[in-house]
């Protein structure tokens, strides 16, 4: 009697429906709590709530054409992401963040399922269930799918898993009607991904290779073959429309980040200090990855930048370089073992490129970045996991695969239960950034700011003055910080939430200036400083007592306020914003002139 291992394993259509139902409606309920949670007031509140004219103001359609033709970027120019705030917008109303949180979780369930039917196509069913299970509980994950700005991580991650389904099903389609539709649906697939982030553009690889994994005659081709060489070629050719596709979004957003001035945004340094940190930076990030993939631990969300001034110890440069050679090995070892679990590992690895930092030098790693990766890292090891218990493997490898995978799977549970609270709002976030080993000054700076916010938000006068002293407290540590050269860049933000503290307790003008004037002109581009030096300069120019103070003043205020205005980019909003200014100067100083922006 043969005995049947795990990868023989099969599910059939309804075994197969109830596995993805089951997944989805598991997933909801790990992120339900998600549902009752805040804006964090760290990017999302101000790409959403700031925008009234692209996801509350007007028709749907006159939103949906500004968002499509004439309002990008505010940070980069997403068309996909933002239509779908839009939806939740008009679906759950503008200002209720309990709308994006739940597209959110919906898109994550579906990426889970999607994941479930790639990996059970590439592989076998138990593979599939192993891999569904572990993505379910990955600590991870947390940040991309309850932080509402993760939305492009997670639709992306979806669209682009869509695609490579579609394409697989194109491959056993027999009917070429279906074929075509099946090919095209991949490929429209494919572009909305580009234009949900523009990290996607590295699915056509991901494509390639998962058409290889599914190729039938792969696993027994030789690889040096004629054979094999003729497989390669025949993908490449079906690839090759989606990489075009890719060449032209990535182009077009390009442009579109250039026109606002969005580039170059990097540290400076020479090409020799470029090479160095990057050949040591990446190969450390890499290992990082796959730690807070396998066994997170102290989750961050804000993410620091590599330096040029970081002294790379000994260790550093040896553990960078076992990490490249480990991999090399890795790889070698996987094809030998299983080429299925060797190809989704090198698509981790492609999935990770968008940052690895090509350019310059950006942020060393952040939770979001590994998410769609995660799927292709989980994958491969269950595959190895899996081949081994449907061998015959000695006892101890089975065993000891066994544990590895119970302690992966057991602390993300408890870690990832933990993790989910720190999203409820801006202040649990920051207040657990602050708690961790060495926070930095914008892990202080952020908490102030929703400090701050919540002072505006307060209509009772006493709590209003507890949340600024709550905010100068955290300024206060913000400014006690033994800074690195690379952190000197967030000073000027603690600057001008010192400077809101003071305007907001309505401290003297002069105070509140001097404030923002350090933000402003230390900070090249800081458009919220530099509107707030306006707006000083412009309360001093109404209380001035000769006409030629309060002209002067009020030159220094247009001055700042036009400084704000170009930092913005010629948006629609700004040009809105101009003519309202423009106007309320002509009639509180009829005097003055034609203000000049």
């Amino acid at each position: 009697m043969v005995k049947k291992g795990l990868d023989s394993w099969t599910l059939n259509s309804s075994q197969r429906l109830l596995a993805c139902v089951l997944l989805f409606l598991a997933s909801i309920c790990l992120y339900s709590p998600a549902f009752k949670y805040e804006f964090t007031k760290f990017d999302d509140y101000q790409l959403i709530g700031e925008h009234p004219q692209l996801y509350a103001d007007g028709s749907f359609g006159e939103r949906l054409q500004q968002i499509v033709y004439r309002d990008y970027p505010r940070e980069e120019p997403l068309i996909i992401r933002d239509i779908t705030w839009l939806i939740d917008s008009e679906l759950f109303g503008f200002n209720r963040p309990f709308g994006y949180h739940y597209s959110n979780v919906i898109l994550h369930a579906m990426a889970l399922v999607l994941g479930f039917l790639l990996v059970l196509r590439l592989s076998n069913a138990a593979t599939a269930l192993a891999t569904s299970v572990i993505l379910l509980v990955l600590a991870v994950h947390v940040e991309p799918v309850v932080w509402i700005m993760g939305r492009k991580d997670v639709l992306s991650a979806t669209l682009c898993l869509a695609s490579i389904l579609s394409f697989l099903r194109m491959q056993d389609t027999p009917s070429k009607q279906a074929t075509v539709t099946l090919y095209i649906a991949s490929l429209l697939l494919a572009c909305s991904a580009y234009l949900s982030k523009i990290n996607s553009v590295i699915l056509p690889g991901l494509i390639f290779l998962a058409s290889l994994v599914h190729e039938p005659q792969f696993e027994r081709t030789a690889l040096r073959s004629k054979a094999m060489l003729r497989l390669v070629l025949k993908h490449l050719t079906l690839v090759a429309p989606f990489l075009l596709a890719a060449v032209a979004a990535f182009v077009w957003y390009r442009s579109a980040v250039a026109d606002f001035g969005l580039l170059d945004r990097g540290l400076k340094y020479s090409p020799e200090q470029f090479r160095t940190v990057w050949l040591l930076v990446n190969p450390l990030v890499l290992l990082e990855y796959v730690k807070l993939v396998l066994v997170p631990w102290d989750l961050e969300a804000y993410y620091t930048s590599p330096s040029i001034y970081s002294n790379f110890s000994a260790f550093d440069k040896v553990v960078s370089a076992l990490v490249i050679f480990m991999t090399l090995v890795w790889l070698t070892v996987l094809w030998q073992f299983n080429r299925a679990a060797s190809l989704l590992f090198l698509g981790f690895l492609v999935a990770l490129l968008p940052y690895a930092n090509w350019v310059h030098l950006g942020f060393w790693y952040a939770n979001r970045y590994v998410y769609f990766a995660s799927f292709f890292l989980v994958a491969s090891i269950a595959c190895v996991v899996v081949q081994i218990f449907s061998r015959p493997q000695s006892s101890w490898l089975k065993w000891g695969s066994a544990v590895v995978l119970c302690v992966v799977f057991t602390h993300n549970v408890i870690y990832r239960t933990q993790y989910i609270d720190v999203w409820k709002n801006g202040e649990t976030l920051w207040e657990h950034e602050v708690s961790l080993p060495n926070p930095s000054i914008n892990d202080f700076n952020n908490l102030a700011a929703n400090y701050i916010g919540r002072a505006e938000e307060s209509r009772d006068e006493s709590e209003r003055m507890a949340w600024l002293a709550k905010a100068e407290k955290a300024n206060t540590r913000a400014f006690e910080l033994e800074l690195q050269p690379h952190e000197m860049a967030w000073l000027p933000v603690a600057h001008y939430n010192r400077g809101l503290v003071y305007a907001y307790s309505n401290a003297p003008l002069d105070t509140q200036l001097r404030e923002f004037l350090v933000a402003a002109t230390t900070s090249r581009g800081f458009h919220r400083a530099e509107r707030s030096t306006g707006v000083v300069y412009y309360q001093m120019a109404q209380e001035a007592e000769s006409l030629e103070a309060q002209h002067k003043l009020l030159g220094e205020s247009i001055f700042w306020f036009a400084q704000s205005f170009s930092s913005q980019g010629n948006t629609m909003s700004v040009r809105s914003e101009k003519r309202a200014l423009s106007e309320q100067i002509k009639r509180d100083f009829p005097n003055f002139g034609d203000p000049q922006f």
